[in-house]
């Protein structure tokens, strides 16, 4: 059954044609995968938004009045598998998905249930809830779009064919002579249709993203082994999350504008 938006996500969050809320709850986050944070590990609480389309996980900014970021939007389509470990202090769930064809991890720690009327939270969640719940999204989600819930189990080798058995030589024929056969004129064979020639395969041209803009800034960075999410802010060191698309981006602390030139330009100069 559909969900309303709830009300601390409205204006945030922004509903596709034909997509409908089906859960949300919240959970912990480390982060750990920016090449760019030099001051480690930096952890906070997120909220996720599970649809029928997509998964949306929102940064949980603020102490007392809170507001919320969009860190991630997956199309359910890419998640290829949720996993769950239950450990002595922790309980982790790893949402592994492929985006320009490399596999990620996105782990989160400690979930918990969450009032969906101000996001405040109710109690622990279960793992295996989470998981039966994404898990039943996931494949409704391929089976709309046509995508294969599952990898393709791999064929086995076909077993080696029997050796030909050795034919017994026949005995000589004896020969009678034929009689002379009277020539037959034989009708002009019908012209040969003439096979269509296939067209030709469409061929698909990779098209690179718009120079200046985030999806250069995170394509190059996937190209050269690195998966950057998150930068910080050159003004006051804030953190701050990078959009799949777009040009610029504002910091959420001291409003501090950022072009994806200017962090293209830092990444180029870190690097050297």
């Amino acid at each position: 059954m559909a969900m309303q938006i709830p009300p601390p996500l409205v204006g945030v969050l922004q509903i596709n044609f034909e997509e409908s809320l089906q859960s949300v709850f919240g959970a912990g986050y480390q982060d750990k995968r920016s090449a760019m944070d030099e001051d480690g590990p930096t952890g906070y609480n997120v909220i996720l938004v599970a649809s029928n389309q997509r998964l949306i996980i929102y940064q949980t900014l603020g102490l007392l009045k809170k507001s919320y970021q969009q860190m991630e939007s997956l199309a359910l389509e890419q998640v290829q598998e949720i996993t769950v470990q239950q450990g002595m202090i922790a309980r982790n769930f790893n949402i592994n998905f492929v985006r320009n064809g490399i596999l990620h991890a996105l782990t989160l720690n400690n979930p918990y249930t969450v009032d969906p009327s101000n996001l405040k939270s109710t109690g622990n969640m279960d793992l295996m809830v989470i998981k039966s719940t994404l898990d039943a999204l996931i494949a409704a989600r391929k089976k709309a779009v046509g995508v294969s819930a599952a990898m393709p189990a791999p064929q086995p080798a076909p077993a080696p064919a029997a050796p030909a058995p050795v034919p017994t030589p026949a005995p000589a024929p004896v020969v009678v002579p034929a009689p002379v056969p009277v020539p037959v004129p034989e009708p002009a064979p019908a012209p040969a249709a003439t096979e269509p020639v296939p067209a030709p395969a469409p061929t698909v041209q990779f098209t690179p993203p718009p120079p200046g803009t985030f999806a250069e800034l995170k394509y190059k960075m996937n190209m050269a082994g690195f998966d950057v999410k998150t930068i910080r802010c050159g003004k006051c060191g804030g953190l701050i999350f990078l959009p799949d698309q777009g040009t610029n981006i504002q910091c959420a602390n001291c409003q501090n504008n950022i072009t994806a030139k200017e962090i293209i330009d830092r990444a180029r100069d870190a690097l050297r």
